[in-house]
């Protein structure tokens, strides 16, 4: 089965969930279509999103950096984002982004573990910068990061 069919079947579950056990189980019938369309995205499809996003990474002597930033492309396995200041290729991050309401149904927080692969030249600004992702979590907004 293709990811596009998993994703509508995902769909389907999803409403299946609402009329069968009600408003109470919204959430975990729009996570359940967050992740079919997850799913979609690791086609490989790059889509244009503007998404701010928070990345940290530790340095060598294990200090927490933090910068802000914005999601340009994104798709299942990887985002582009403009940074103000460059990573070096190899940096393991973490991306937090917060999902609206009005595109996942309940506001949510998607937390990635990734790592940097690319980046812009460097007379650009914002920076461009490439990350491949290698796992993630999806929350509500109202549970902790």
């Amino acid at each position: 089965m293709g990811d596009g069919v998993e994703a509508n079947v995902a769909g389907r579950l999803h409403t299946g969930y609402q009329e069968r056990l009600g408003p109470q189980h919204a959430l975990q019938g729009a996570l359940l279509q967050w992740e079919g369309t997850l799913n979609c995205l690791r086609l490989g499809i790059r889509f244009p999103v503007e998404f701010p996003v928070k990345v940290q990474w530790k340095t060598r002597p294990g200090k927490v950096h933090q910068i802000y930033g914005k999601i340009t492309t994104m798709s299942g396995n990887g985002v582009f984002m403009r940074l103000p200041s460059q990573l070096r290729p190899n940096t393991r991050i973490v991306l937090t982004v917060s999902l609206p309401a009005e595109i996942t149904k309940v506001p949510i927080k998607l937390r990635c573990q990734a790592r940097v692969v690319s980046q812009m030249e460097a007379e650009s600004y914002p920076f461009g910068v490439g990350a491949v992702i290698d796992d993630y979590q999806i929350r509500t907004a109202r549970q902790p990061a």
